[in-house]
């Protein structure tokens, strides 16, 4: 049975992000597959929120599948961009 590991809403914290895939990897060194699954709100709130989405953008672990999901923000804001409706912007 393969491995799946799930981290969520880093909010631009890369420090949080380096230490989940340093004990992902740590964890996962075996015969068995794995995936890591990221759960969308990459940026905000953290100072590094650039550093997130260029790592996970660079992704090229041989050992580790990533799939990144957007969350539920992300969501939204793509369903008000091509409208006029400048809501999205009251609820961050």
């Amino acid at each position: 049975m393969p491995f799946t590991y799930a981290i969520a809403d880093l909010h631009g914290r890369y420090d949080l992000l380096s230490e989940a895939v340093t004990k992902i990897v740590e964890h996962s060194k075996s015969d068995r597959p794995a995936t890591i699954i990221t759960l969308g709100d990459y940026v905000d709130r953290g100072p590094k929120s650039r550093q997130v989405i260029e790592r996970l953008m660079d992704w090229g672990s041989p050992d580790l599948k990533l799939v990144c999901l957007k969350g539920q923000s992300r969501r939204h804001h793509v369903a008000v961009l091509p409208s006029a409706n400048q809501g999205w912007m009251v609820d961050g």
